[in-house]
């Protein structure tokens, strides 16, 4: 916002206008009246040069200052609500007080709300030991017994079926080879004695052979069928192996399914035992859950403050029924202190982020504070942008609410200070100064006054060093030959 008052702007305007209409008047028609003094020496030109009073300006750095209207405002303010249904037990502070963050501002009864923590905390003791015994009582048993379910199925092969079929193959030759190894010459024997014990009976009725020769054959020949009978249990015996080793094949075969069936068990038992670990994690988290739930609640009877501030106000009294929701107290942080105003879209530019600023109150006390926040968006109604500057509060003093001033000095780089009564208007009407250059002769500078009070004016974008015309400047033209006078006057500061 500018600083420089409508007031100002309006005398000046005015007052500038009328000496540049009064001059054109009066210089046509008094010219002579108009000249302040005469030259009666100047032998150059022969004519009379009006007479006017300079002075020698410098340029200086200057600082103007613009004041922002603002509101002061808390940092924070809040209403703090309860989270819960009760009725109120304890109010430990009184509106007014300060507290720090986290104290107790309201504190409901707690009613069943320990008891159901305690079953809670119970539950869930019992949920951790169930599921940290798990692993030892169920999926390393499972998994021991699977690896031996394992062994046992991937050796059978070896330890029973091989053997099995080694053995039926054994037992089948034996069995096999038994006709041709025992009977057939266990009967070609029993043939051979057979015949020789007719034969030496034949020659024994011949007289041709002992008695004695007959009972040896008889005796071979009773040897002979001994043999053939021992043979023929033989095969049978060697059957019956047979039998046997096709049964314990057939044996072997059942249990490897069996062993199959069993390593099946197992994994499904690791499986199972696998399942109910999950379940019991799961019924861990949920009493987790629950006891989280029931400390929240149980933590909710003590409604704490957020942050460090002031109690503004509280709402119910001890022994009332709050609902969820309802306002325990309000409470304002005020340090540091906001102030909020705003900026007109002339002047945002001159603001920055940390730029410091003096905070003047209702009471014209002024505090030193630095801008914090300058909106990047501009109300529509009024195009001004929202600006907030931080000052600091630590002793609480400065009330939330109350009326005050953003003032913002701004050093220009070069600028010259005068009165405005210097001023004047060209023929296109725009305003400025006039000087005298080195040949005396008129000169205008327009200017950019950058503040305007009781003090002067400040203008920018003229030269460093100036012979302005302070007296006489509404009677002379521009580029018009003057006698020009030096009256040094100091500059207003």
């Amino acid at each position: 916002m500018s600083t420089i008052k409508p007031q100002y702007w309006a005398l000046v305007i005015i007052v500038l206008i009328g000496l540049w209409i009064g001059s054109g008047i009066f210089s046509k028609a008094n010219e002579s009246s108009n000249n302040l003094d005469i030259s009666e020496n100047d032998n150059d030109l022969n004519e009379t040069l009006p007479l006017v009073r300079y002075d020698v300006m410098k340029s200086k750095n200057y600082y103007s200052d613009f004041k922002i209207l603002a509101t002061t405002q808390a940092k924070n303010k809040i209403e703090i609500k309860s989270e819960t249904d009760g009725v109120i037990f304890k109010i430990p502070y009184p509106k007014g007080s300060f507290v720090t963050k986290g104290s107790v501002i309201c504190e409901l009864e707690v009613n069943d709300r320990q008891e159901i923590f305690n079953m809670t905390l119970a539950k869930l003791e019992n949920m951790e030991a169930k599921y940290q015994s798990s692993e030892i009582e169920l999926l390393n048993f499972a998994k021991a017994n699977l690896k031996n379910m394992e062994t046992k199925y991937q050796s059978s092969e070896i330890e029973l079926l091989n053997f099995a079929k080694a053995n039926l193959k054994n037992m089948e030759t034996k069995y096999q080879s038994s006709e041709i190894e025992l009977l057939n010459s266990a009967k070609a024997k029993v043939k051979e004695a057979e015949n020789n014990y007719l034969s030496s009976k034949k020659l024994i009725a011949k007289g041709y052979a002992p008695k004695n020769d007959l009972i040896t054959k008889k005796l071979n020949l009773e040897t002979a069928k001994a043999d053939l009978k021992k043979a023929e249990n033989e095969i049978v015996s060697r059957k019956a192996n047979l039998e046997s080793a096709k049964a314990d094949l057939k044996k072997a075969e059942n249990e490897i399914v069996s062993r199959k069936a069993n390593l099946e068990s197992a994994k499904a038992d690791l499986k199972k035992a696998e399942n109910e670990i999950t379940t019991r994690k799961a019924n861990l988290e949920s009493a987790k859950a629950e006891l989280k739930k029931a400390q929240i609640e149980l933590n909710r009877i003590k409604i704490k403050a957020p942050f460090t501030g002031i109690i503004d106000d509280i709402n119910p009294k001890v022994g009332e029924l709050v609902t969820k929701g309802s306002t325990c107290a309000k409470l304002i942080d005020n340090n540091p202190m906001l102030v909020i105003g705003n900026i007109s879209e002339r002047n945002i530019d001159k603001l920055k982020i940390g730029m410091p600023v003096d905070i003047k109150l209702i009471t014209n006390k002024i505090l030193k504070g630095k801008i914090n926040f300058i909106s990047s968006s501009a109300e529509p109604n009024t195009r001004t942008f929202l600006v907030e500057a931080i000052v600091n509060n630590k002793d609480y003093k400065i009330k939330d609410g109350i009326t005050a001033e953003i003032i913002v000095t701004i050093k220009s780089e070069l600028a010259h200070k005068f009165s405005p009564a210097i001023l004047s208007l060209n023929d296109n009407g725009i305003m400025g100064i006039k000087t005298i250059n080195k040949d005396n002769l008129v000169e205008f500078f327009p200017v950019d006054i950058v503040n305007l009070d009781d003090n002067g004016a400040v203008a920018t974008n003229l030269p460093a060093i100036l012979k302005v015309i302070t007296v006489g400047q509404d009677y002379v033209n521009i580029g018009q030959k003057v006698k020009p006078v030096q009256y040094n006057i100091e500059q207003n500061e």
